[in-house]
């Protein structure tokens, strides 16, 4: 959530004080950037809204 809060806020703000002020590295912030999506939200994003709440919709 850190990292996100981050990357939304990069044209505005340093990288390294931001990571500083939410207590995460500014390395974490660059290794999690290279990351693609974790597996469970490229699942995520596959399945549509119907199937996570059955018998709702």
């Amino acid at each position: 959530m850190c990292y996100r809060l981050i990357d939304e806020n990069t044209a505005h703000h340093d990288v390294s004080l931001m990571a500083r002020l939410l207590g995460v590295s500014r390395l974490g912030y660059y290794a999690w950037k290279k990351r693609g999506p974790s597996r469970r939200r490229r699942e995520d994003a596959v399945l549509p809204a119907t199937s996570l709440c059955p018998g709702r919709w």
